[in-house]
């Protein structure tokens, strides 16, 4: 059982991750002309990237000590001996590989010019490097614990990649809300940025749902558990913060983003958008803090063993 220490950095690993998946999504969406929004993303990708090596380090020191039981005095030899003598430290040893890979990938591609081949390029590396990284986040918890090639480990692997573009292009969002003034020049990028996140957002949401319910099904072993165990209690509210994600971006979709394109179509790209498009950034805003609360519960769920029981009641 780890410390509230490791459960809080925990939490931090899966918003480095997001803020990597979030600012390759938007990377996509933002051509060079748009220096503002693409420097903010490079910041964003580059600040990630940095945090989520660090953050392997210290994760790997707290997992370590909470494995062995040893203190703080031990840390180094019990880190050594987990990451050479144990699977889950070569899965370690992947992972912090691919992040080292990953920021200097980021820092490589600071300033391409997109469209272009070599961006597509690094663009491709670069999900391909996050998709082994996600990887690495499913075999070292819960899923992997019969095996790295089974359904639960698998379905896993497909939860953290959809959750991290949908969580993770909110948070870009946000971040690069910043910089939103209202300026009728850029209106018409935020129209665009509004549309493709809510697209992405609503095929990702799919994807969630379906590996979620296939996650908690296989690690309840019954219905029972979602209220007999702390693991199933702390799945529910999960679960319960996630339905309040998914109202909220709904409304968004639903019934701001139609009015951003009403403005558009209308040509009142001034004042009329601007009064719209912050209400769509309030609904996100809020969906936000939201999100917060669901990665603190899935790093609190990441560190409480799942029920033994098999009552299927």
């Amino acid at each position: 059982m780890m410390t509230p220490a490791g459960t809080f950095v925990t939490g931090l690993d899966t918003v480095f991750f997001m803020l990597l998946s979030g600012g390759w999504l938007f990377s996509l969406w933002v051509t060079i002309s748009n220096s503002r929004l693409s420097r903010s993303i490079s910041r964003l990708a580059v600040v990630a990237g940095a945090g989520m090596c660090i953050n392997s380090l210290l994760l790997l020191g707290l997992r370590s000590l909470s494995m062995s039981g040893q203190s703080m005095d031990n840390l180094f030899s019990v880190m050594e001996l987990v990451l050479w003598q144990t699977d889950f430290g070569k899965v370690w040893i992947l992972r912090m590989m691919v992040s080292g890979l990953l920021f200097v990938w980021v820092l490589g591609m600071l300033g391409q010019t997109h469209p272009g081949k070599a961006f597509h390029r690094d663009s491709l590396g670069m999900a391909l490097l996050l998709s082994i990284l996600g990887w690495t986040l499913a075999a070292t918890g819960h899923a992997a614990d019969q095996g790295y090639l089974t359904m639960t480990m698998l379905t896993m692997w497909g939860h953290i990649l959809t959750v991290s573009l949908w969580g993770g292009g909110i948070m870009t969002f946000v971040w690069l809300s910043r910089v939103y003034d209202g300026d009728d020049r850029d209106n018409k990028t935020w129209l665009a940025l509004s549309q493709a996140l809510s697209r992405t957002a609503g095929i990702a949401l799919v994807l969630v749902v379906v590996t979620g319910m296939i996650n908690g099904l296989q690690h309840l072993h019954g219905f029972s558990n979602l209220w007999d165990s702390s693991y199933g209690r702390i799945l529910g509210i999960k679960v319960f913060l996630v339905m309040i994600m998914v109202l909220l971006g709904g409304s968004n979709r639903l019934k701001q983003l139609p009015r951003l394109v009403e403005c558009d179509q209308r040509a009142d790209m001034g004042a009329g958008f601007y009064r719209v498009m912050q209400q769509f950034l309030l609904i996100i805003r809020i969906e936000f803090v939201v999100l917060l609360g669901v990665i603190s519960l899935a790093a609190w769920l990441s560190q409480t063993m799942p029920p033994m029981t098999t009552d299927i009641s």
